[in-house]
């Protein structure tokens, strides 16, 4: 019911195809890793030895044992079903990932951290929850931006400050909380309070992080 407006054409994981087609590609490989609670998945050919491998959680791929540099999946954003099911990866696992390398283009595959990385750990529940419960626009999302926006709507999922940079890390760039206006400070209760406006204010007089 989600993810499941695209063509369903010949695609490989490090390509741009459809928004559509990237977002159930991308999340079909991250369910087959949650699955293998293992960020690599793995595709064998006529029962042998020989498999094709992606890796969510760098972007990497290659076939059999072969080592591929790393961090592809941050280079292609929402039309790469690499850097969905990187996206996914992030918002569920325990890791700090930090492989922004789409800055340094031509170099693909050098990684090119930039201390954002991504602070999620265990979402799998407000995964499931925002594609398979929310709506956009009276349908469930299409895409891994409209997946964004159905986080927000509804019941309260939290994680304000921490959601965008994971799409900011796989190239992907979006307005940080929608329908979350007046809640600068990112009040996990989302309150808009006087402490919003202390804390515009201390930004403005003394810098720090950016308002919500």
């Amino acid at each position: 019911q989600f993810f499941d407006n695209n063509p369903g054409w010949s695609h490989e994981w490090d390509e741009q195809t459809t928004i559509g087609l990237a977002a159930s590609e991308g999340f079909a490989w991250f369910f087959a890793n949650v699955h293998n609670d293992d960020p690599i998945a793995r595709i064998h050919r006529n029962n042998s030895e020989l498999y094709y491998w992606v890796n969510s959680e760098d972007g990497g791929f290659g076939w059999s044992h072969i080592p591929t540099p790393e961090g592809s999946a941050t280079n292609y954003g929402d039309r790469c079903e690499a850097a969905v099911a990187g996206i996914f990866w992030d918002i569920y696992d325990a890791i700090d990932d930090d492989f922004t390398c789409w800055q340094c283009w031509p170099q693909a595959y050098i990684p090119n951290p930039d201390d954002i990385g991504d602070q999620l750990t265990g979402g799998a529940a407000n995964l499931i929850t925002a594609a398979n419960s929310r709506y956009v626009d009276g349908y469930r999302p299409d895409d891994i931006n409209e997946f964004y926006q159905a986080w927000f709507e509804g019941v309260f999922l939290g994680n304000y400050f921490d959601l965008r940079p994971i799409w900011y890390e796989h190239n992907i760039d979006v307005r940080c909380c929608p329908n979350t206006t007046g809640n600068a400070n990112g009040d996990p209760a989302d309150v808009t309070d006087i402490s919003d406006l202390t804390f515009i204010a201390d930004v403005l007089w003394r810098g720090g992080p950016t308002p919500m």
